[in-house]
Protein backbone atom coordinates (compact mmCIF):
# COMPACT_ATOMS: atom_id res chain seq x y z
CA UNK A 1 0.00 0.00 0.00
CA UNK A 2 1.51 3.35 -1.04
CA UNK A 3 1.69 5.61 2.16
CA UNK A 4 -0.92 8.92 1.69
CA UNK A 5 0.60 12.17 2.21
CA UNK A 6 -1.67 15.47 2.07
CA UNK A 7 -0.09 18.59 0.47
CA UNK A 8 -0.66 21.96 2.09
CA UNK A 9 0.23 25.02 0.57
CA UNK A 10 -1.30 28.59 -0.13
CA UNK A 11 -3.22 28.55 -3.46
CA UNK A 12 -1.62 31.79 -5.06
CA UNK A 13 1.87 31.27 -6.13
CA UNK A 14 4.37 32.99 -8.19
CA UNK A 15 5.75 31.08 -11.17
CA UNK A 16 9.01 30.18 -9.52
CA UNK A 17 7.10 28.93 -6.23
CA UNK A 18 4.82 26.76 -8.81
CA UNK A 19 7.92 25.13 -9.81
CA UNK A 20 9.71 24.32 -6.36
CA UNK A 21 6.06 22.89 -5.50
CA UNK A 22 5.68 20.95 -8.84
CA UNK A 23 9.19 19.66 -8.26
CA UNK A 24 8.94 18.34 -4.60
CA UNK A 25 5.18 17.11 -5.86
CA UNK A 26 7.04 14.68 -8.46
CA UNK A 27 9.83 13.64 -6.10
CA UNK A 28 7.82 12.81 -3.31
CA UNK A 29 5.39 10.74 -5.55
CA UNK A 30 9.06 9.31 -6.89
CA UNK A 31 9.73 8.05 -3.28
CA UNK A 32 6.58 6.47 -3.46
CA UNK A 33 3.84 8.29 -1.90
CA UNK A 34 0.18 9.29 -2.87
CA UNK A 35 0.17 12.88 -2.91
CA UNK A 36 -3.34 14.66 -2.38
CA UNK A 37 -4.27 18.25 -2.31
CA UNK A 38 -7.11 20.42 -1.87
CA UNK A 39 -7.22 23.52 -4.61
CA UNK A 40 -9.23 26.83 -2.72
CA UNK A 41 -12.14 25.94 -4.84
CA UNK A 42 -12.16 22.54 -2.73
CA UNK A 43 -12.78 23.92 0.41
CA UNK A 44 -16.04 23.91 1.90
CA UNK A 45 -17.91 26.86 3.52
CA UNK A 46 -17.15 25.57 7.20
CA UNK A 47 -13.88 23.19 6.36
CA UNK A 48 -13.47 21.73 9.64
CA UNK A 49 -15.02 18.75 9.29
CA UNK A 50 -13.85 18.07 5.76
CA UNK A 51 -9.92 18.35 7.02
CA UNK A 52 -10.62 16.18 9.23
CA UNK A 53 -11.69 13.67 7.19
CA UNK A 54 -8.65 13.79 5.21
CA UNK A 55 -6.10 14.48 7.71
CA UNK A 56 -7.04 10.79 9.30
CA UNK A 57 -6.76 9.44 6.24
CA UNK A 58 -3.34 11.02 5.66
CA UNK A 59 -0.25 9.00 6.87
CA UNK A 60 1.93 12.01 6.50
CA UNK A 61 1.83 15.85 5.80
CA UNK A 62 4.18 18.23 3.74
CA UNK A 63 3.73 21.88 4.81
CA UNK A 64 5.26 24.23 2.20
CA UNK A 65 5.91 27.81 3.77
CA UNK A 66 6.02 29.85 0.51
CA UNK A 67 5.56 33.72 1.02
CA UNK A 68 2.66 35.64 0.18
CA UNK A 69 1.94 39.26 -0.33
CA UNK A 70 -1.16 40.79 -0.09
CA UNK A 71 -2.75 42.52 -3.19
CA UNK A 72 -3.24 45.22 -0.95
CA UNK A 73 0.42 46.01 -0.12
CA UNK A 74 2.25 47.82 -2.43
CA UNK A 75 5.79 49.49 -1.83
CA UNK A 76 7.68 49.10 1.30
CA UNK A 77 5.02 47.12 2.95
CA UNK A 78 4.69 44.57 0.18
CA UNK A 79 8.47 43.87 0.16
CA UNK A 80 8.20 43.35 4.28
CA UNK A 81 5.06 41.41 4.15
CA UNK A 82 6.36 39.38 1.01
CA UNK A 83 9.46 37.53 3.13
CA UNK A 84 7.60 37.56 6.18
CA UNK A 85 4.74 35.33 6.30
CA UNK A 86 3.07 32.57 4.49
CA UNK A 87 -0.93 31.57 4.44
CA UNK A 88 -2.27 30.88 7.80
CA UNK A 89 -3.94 27.78 6.47
CA UNK A 90 -0.55 26.16 6.48
CA UNK A 91 0.04 26.35 10.11
CA UNK A 92 -3.73 25.30 10.91
CA UNK A 93 -3.47 22.16 8.85
CA UNK A 94 -0.15 21.16 10.12
CA UNK A 95 -1.03 21.82 13.60
CA UNK A 96 -4.27 19.07 13.08
CA UNK A 97 -2.25 16.72 11.86
CA UNK A 98 0.50 17.26 14.52
CA UNK A 99 -2.65 16.90 17.41
CA UNK A 100 -3.07 13.32 15.52
CA UNK A 101 0.59 13.07 15.77
CA UNK A 102 0.34 12.65 11.74
CA UNK A 103 4.39 13.23 10.90
CA UNK A 104 4.14 16.57 9.38
CA UNK A 105 7.44 17.66 7.17
CA UNK A 106 7.89 21.42 7.61
CA UNK A 107 9.52 22.86 3.80
CA UNK A 108 9.98 26.30 4.21
CA UNK A 109 11.30 28.88 1.30
CA UNK A 110 13.87 31.56 2.53
CA UNK A 111 12.17 34.04 4.80
CA UNK A 112 9.79 31.76 6.39
CA UNK A 113 11.37 31.03 9.96
CA UNK A 114 7.43 31.05 12.08
CA UNK A 115 5.63 28.56 13.56
CA UNK A 116 5.61 25.45 12.62
CA UNK A 117 8.71 26.69 10.01
CA UNK A 118 10.72 27.79 13.17
CA UNK A 119 13.46 25.08 13.38
CA UNK A 120 13.55 25.15 16.88
CA UNK A 121 10.07 23.55 17.02
CA UNK A 122 10.88 20.42 14.89
CA UNK A 123 10.61 17.21 16.78
CA UNK A 124 8.52 14.80 17.92
CA UNK A 125 5.87 14.13 14.70
CA UNK A 126 7.31 17.81 13.15
CA UNK A 127 10.10 17.36 10.78
CA UNK A 128 11.33 19.86 8.77
CA UNK A 129 14.10 20.75 6.33
CA UNK A 130 16.65 24.03 5.91
CA UNK A 131 14.99 27.05 4.05
CA UNK A 132 15.17 26.45 0.01
CA UNK A 133 16.77 23.13 -0.18
CA UNK A 134 15.43 21.37 -3.50
CA UNK A 135 14.03 18.22 -3.72
CA UNK A 136 16.59 15.27 -3.54
CA UNK A 137 16.65 11.74 -1.42
CA UNK A 138 19.12 13.65 0.79
CA UNK A 139 16.34 16.03 1.25
CA UNK A 140 13.76 14.64 2.69
CA UNK A 141 14.35 13.21 6.38
CA UNK A 142 15.04 9.30 6.60
CA UNK A 143 13.18 9.58 10.17
CA UNK A 144 10.03 11.45 8.37
CA UNK A 145 9.89 8.70 5.41
CA UNK A 146 9.83 5.78 8.37
CA UNK A 147 7.76 7.68 10.11
CA UNK A 148 5.11 7.65 7.29
CA UNK A 149 5.31 4.69 6.34
CA UNK A 150 5.05 3.07 9.60
CA UNK A 151 1.72 5.07 9.65
CA UNK A 152 0.38 3.65 6.71
CA UNK A 153 1.21 0.15 7.84
CA UNK A 154 -0.32 0.75 10.97
CA UNK A 155 -3.32 2.04 9.39
CA UNK A 156 -3.25 -1.31 6.53
CA UNK A 157 -2.96 -3.54 9.48
CA UNK A 158 -6.50 -2.10 10.89
CA UNK A 159 -4.40 -0.71 14.26
CA UNK A 160 -4.70 2.87 14.88
CA UNK A 161 -2.73 5.60 13.35
CA UNK A 162 -2.81 8.55 12.11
Amino acid sequence: MRPTIFLSRPAALSLAQEEFFDAWNAHLVGLGFKAERLRRPQYTRNPWEQLQSILVRADGVVAFGFSQASSSDSGAAAARSWSMRTSPWIHIEAAMAITTATPVLAVPEPGIEDGVFEPSVWSDCLYGIPAGIAPSRDAVPARWIDAVRLAACKCSDGLTGS
